[in-house]
This record gives structure tokens, C-alpha cells and sequence, in this order.
């Protein structure tokens, strides 16, 4: 083969080696965005557990996807709700499998925020049938200070788990005036990503 001729393979086979490298990278960042594009696993929980809740919230509105719902768990003497000195309210989401998850975000209710101290994330495979069995699960967020309405919870690395649950530990368990009773579980949605 002529130089000429190989220079002008050369310069083909680079051509065509490049725009082979930029589709490699072009499909890697979207597989990449792809698998960053999580799918809120929430919605599909198999079983969704309260420790209390209101007459008028059920423990589905916690993780319902859908932000103008409220679960609510109970004051104390709320008729109906399952605890009257419930002081450490927590749900608990069963997932449909078992899930790696990357992130959990807690939407606050607004004017509500401040309800939320000291609250526990915890992820697992032991299954959440009431306040004792919560803490058999890893956890893997605790609340150190009130974060307002959003509230994003980044797993570096991810954890698996079928189990998750968000236990609030509020130390204000009597009553305020113009605020209520502040350790209520008081939120619009869990999103397991």
C-alpha cells in the first residue's frame, strides 16, 4: 500500500475510531443519567405500618405519592387511633422487593417542620410490625437539626433493604399553644429512590 494511501486509511479509521469513542461516551452518560433517574419505590409498598394515626389520615397517605396528601399520627386521646401516649411516632413502608436505594426524601408538611427533630431513617429486612421491632433495621440517617419543607437523604453507598421507616423523636411531648403537640408525625410523602 502506497504512504498516501495509508495516510488516508489512517485518516478514515481515526475518523471513524473517534466518532466510535464519542457514541461510547454519549451512551454511557445516558445509561449513566439513566440509572440516576430513580423511580419512587414507595407507591408500591406492599404494607405501610403506623404506630398512630388520625381518623381522618391514613398510614397510605405517607408514602401515596402525592404531595397534597398528609399522614397525621394521633395526639394523644385521639379516638380511633390505634396509641394515646404515642410519643415517638413512626411509619414503616414494606417495598414490593427487595431494593437497593440510593435516597430517601421526606416531604415536610409546610408550617409543620419544626415537628420533625431527632428523627430516625432506618432500612432493612426485618419486617416492622410495631414500635420495638423499628430499631432492628439499620439506620441510616438521624436528624440533627430542623431542615424545613424538603428534606433529601443521600446513601453513599446505597443500602438493600425491603423495610424502611421514619420514626420522629421529638422531645416536646406536651402541648404548646398555637403549635400542638409538636411530636407528631406530621408529613405529606416518603420517596424511597
Amino acid at each position: 500500500m502506497a504512504k498516501s494511501q495509508r495516510s488516508h486509511h489512517q485518516v478514515v479509521c481515526n475518523t471513524a475510531s473517534l466518532q466510535l469513542l464519542l457514541w461510547a461516551i454519549v451512551l454511557f452518560a445516558f445509561l449513566g443519567r439513566t440509572s440516576a433517574l430513580s423511580v419512587n419505590l414507595a407507591p408500591s409498598s406492599q404494607q405501610i405500618v403506623a404506630s398512630s394515626y388520625t381518623t381522618w389520615s391514613k398510614p397510605s397517605y405517607a408514602a401515596d405519592g402525592n404531595d397534597q396528601t398528609v399522614f397525621h399520627s394521633a395526639y394523644p386521646g385521639d379516638v380511633g387511633s390505634g396509641s394515646a401516649n404515642d410519643f415517638t411516632p413512626f411509619v414503616g413502608l414494606q417495598l414490593a422487593q427487595l431494593s437497593t436505594i440510593n435516597k430517601i426524601v421526606i416531604l415536610n408538611r409546610l408550617g409543620a417542620e419544626d415537628r420533625l427533630q431527632n428523627a430516625e431513617v432506618r432500612i432493612g429486612t426485618n419486617s416492622i410490625t410495631n414500635s420495638s421491632s423499628v430499631g432492628r433495621n439499620a439506620l441510616v440517617w438521624k436528624q440533627t437539626a430542623t431542615q424545613g419543607a424538603v428534606i433529601e437523604i443521600n446513601l453513599n453507598p446505597p443500602v438493600t433493604g425491603l423495610w424502611v421507616s421514619l420514626q420522629n423523636f421529638n422531645p416536646a411531648t406536651t402541648y404548646v399553644p398555637s403549635k400542638g403537640y409538636q411530636f407528631v408525625l406530621d408529613i405529606f410523602d416518603i420517596q424511597v429512590l
